[in-house]
């Protein structure tokens, strides 16, 4: 059974959303629970609720379901957020906080189903990095990874709440097929899932670290942070 939240303030509409889900993929058995307030959603995960989906509408009265989901990338990092508005404007402003898509409510009734079944094939296929540390060996999932640092003979690698070092290079650890991280600089691998905003010669992170863009990697940078925005859409 598929635990699956919605927040939003709308009674209606999050009967409709419910509607959408339970009928969209039935196969998952979805249980859902709507909530319609951030803070109401909150109380329960820290009461022990763990959704495996949270599908948040963003203007929800006085409160933001960015904000909501940037509290439960912390609390719940194996959560899959999932937005669901009728306003194109936030898409830009959602890349502050780690989510799977970004759905507009005249397209859910044929893509909010599909966006729940892709979360689901994305955690089960999450990649794990293996590395060799002075430790010993080292498994780290990608989506818990902030940056990687290359620093002389060294790989930095920087987790949510530590770092752990390895002699494998980037391209290495994260090998050909990997599209999470972005290369922007000489040095450093940004994980897409964690950029807040990005500046002229410089992203920030939803942890407040600040990471240079070098104007060698500024032009594919923007190409390719738009084309993941641009395929998220699509896609849903």
């Amino acid at each position: 059974m598929l635990q699956i939240a919605i927040c939003e303030d709308e009674k209606e509409q999050a009967l409709w959303a419910e509607k959408l889900i339970l009928s969209g993929v039935p196969e998952l058995h979805p249980q859902v629970r709507s909530f319609p307030s951030a803070e109401d959603m909150l109380c329960a995960v820290r009461e022990q609720y763990h959704p495996r989906v949270a599908v948040l509408d963003i203007e929800l009265g006085g409160e933001d379901g960015i904000s909501l989901a940037r509290t439960l990338n912390t609390l719940l990092p194996d959560c899959s957020i999932i937005y669901l508005t009728a306003f194109l404007q936030y898409a830009p402003e959602v890349y502050s906080t780690r989510h799977t898509y970004y759905v507009m409510k005249q397209d859910a009734p044929e893509r909010l189903g599909t966006a729940i079944r892709k979360a689901m094939e994305e955690q089960a296929q999450d990649d794990t990095l293996c590395f060799r540390t002075e430790g010993g060996l080292r498994f780290a999932r990608c989506r818990d990874i902030l940056y990687l640092e290359r620093v002389l003979h060294k790989t930095i690698i920087r987790l949510q709440h530590e770092e752990c070092a390895t002699t494998a290079s980037p391209a290495e650890l994260l090998g050909r097929g990997n599209n999470r991280f972005l290369r922007c600089h000489q040095s450093f691998w940004v994980n897409l899932d964690y950029i807040r905003s990005m500046r002229s010669e410089s992203f920030v992170l939803t942890d407040g670290t600040v990471l240079p863009i070098s104007r060698t990697y500024r032009k594919s940078v923007r190409e390719q942070l738009f084309s993941k925005l641009s395929s998220e859409l699509k896609n849903t």
